[in-house]
């Protein structure tokens, strides 16, 4: 068995997953910021944003892969129907989780919007890209909360 509550492997992975993606967003944008600044052209800004968050989508390929093994070591556990699967505690703690990575995507967005040495172009982008980002840092904390709860209503 790999641990007691299967519940626990739910909540690493939406932990890996959050604290992963808000570390290389963080990351990106201040690789944006920087770089945009010297280049200080608004014509070089789109080929800036788009070849770091090239990156930034490729270091998500390697964040989200070990979440991955451990949603269907969960799996692998829940059916192997060793014990009950508490999941209070994690359920409450994935929720916070989320609301952890959404305010600290929304609050990077608002440095660079409320930066006055960015332009306008680049405000454009970090704001479509944060939306895109808050939308997948959400994936794996929402597919640990409804397993929970169908592990909570009896239904898996």
């Amino acid at each position: 068995m790999l641990v007691e509550n299967p519940a626990w492997l739910l909540f690493a992975a939406s932990a890996i997953v959050v604290v992963g993606i808000v570390i290389a967003f963080r990351q990106t944008v201040s690789n944006v910021l920087s770089a945009g600044q010297m280049e200080g052209a608004e014509e070089g800004v789109p080929s800036l944003v788009q070849r770091e968050f090239t990156r930034f989508f490729i270091k998500m390929l390697v964040i989200e892969s070990l979440p991955l093994l451990l949603v269907i070591f969960f799996f692998i556990q829940v059916l192997e129907g060793r014990g009950a699967v508490e999941v209070e505690v994690p359920l409450i703690l994935i929720f916070l989780l989320l609301i952890f990575g959404w305010v600290n995507v929304f609050l990077t967005r608002m440095q660079v919007v409320q930066d006055p040495r960015s332009n306008e172009v680049l405000k454009k982008r970090i704001t479509a890209h944060a939306v895109i980002i808050g939308g997948m840092l959400s994936a794996f904390p929402l597919i640990s909360l409804a397993l929970c709860l169908l592990i909570l209503t009896g239904s898996l």
